[in-house]
């Protein structure tokens, strides 16, 4: 992860870390570290991926619902 920074997103201001594909270290998306605004609070120590920035090997599988175990089939999109 990046180190943390504030950043101001749609929703109101966050804190937030930029997250890594560990195999080729492009951005995929960010952690939410925690949210200024009291409505936001839910999103602190979510994460989002970037559907743009990942592929997702299970659709050659028919396989389109992820759960634990189906994590490990996403790849970062090169």
């Amino acid at each position: 992860m990046s180190p943390l920074e504030e950043r101001m997103m749609l929703s109101g201001m966050h804190t937030v870390a930029d997250i890594f594909c560990c195999c080729c270290g492009q951005n995929v998306g960010w952690k939410y570290e925690s949210a200024h605004e009291k409505e936001q609070k839910y999103k602190e120590g979510k994460f989002v991926l970037e559907r743009g920035r990942i592929m997702d090997e299970n659709i050659n599988r028919g396989l389109h619902r992820y759960s634990k175990r189906d994590r490990r089939f996403l790849k970062c999109q090169l």
